[in-house]
């Protein structure tokens, strides 16, 4: 039944590139993932959200940033920075909890990378928490590998990268 149930929503998962009448569903998904992560966090303090307020401007040139449906709902979020002509920075890579362990999130990731590969990009950074298991396993999976750097901000941050 379960297996049934996964199906129907999948089916009805569209991925879509960012469009202004999505930012309250953008920031509902990404600060209901950070606080799962981090029950304490408050988004409306952190300074790194002000991007969400200026998506167009941030995540243009050769980056981009999608959402993920269902049907109007967005569910999930993915964005390419690019950092630099061979490089770029995968970015707000959220998902709701009730959608996670259904391949959305793996097909967020495909778009992003599809994206890049057809950009140019070389190499592919990204940051996520040590909190973020089943992210990290996804990244993993995925090709990307860990690196030694550290951030003395936040000790639960991590750095993946992947070269194409």
């Amino acid at each position: 039944m379960k297996k049934i149930q996964n199906q129907i929503i999948n089916s009805q998962i569209r991925i879509v590139e960012f469009n202004p009448r999505y930012i309250e569903g953008i920031k509902h998904v990404v600060f209901s993932a950070m606080k799962d992560l981090r029950p304490n966090y408050n988004p409306l303090t952190d300074p790194r959200n002000e991007d969400l307020d200026k998506i167009p401007q941030i995540y243009g040139g050769k980056g981009k940033f999608w959402v993920a449906l269902n049907k109007q709902q967005v569910i999930g979020t993915i964005a390419v920075l690019e950092d630099s002509v061979k490089s770029a920075d995968l970015k707000r890579f959220f998902l709701l909890k009730e959608y996670r362990g259904r391949k959305i999130g793996w097909k967020l990731l495909q778009v992003a990378l599809d994206h890049c590969n057809k950009q140019g990009f070389k190499e592919i950074y990204l940051i996520t928490s040590t909190y973020a298991a089943d992210a990290q396993r996804l990244f993993q999976r995925n090709g990307f590998i860990r690196t030694r750097r550290t951030f003395e901000f936040d000790k639960a941050l991590i750095e993946y990268i992947l070269k194409i």
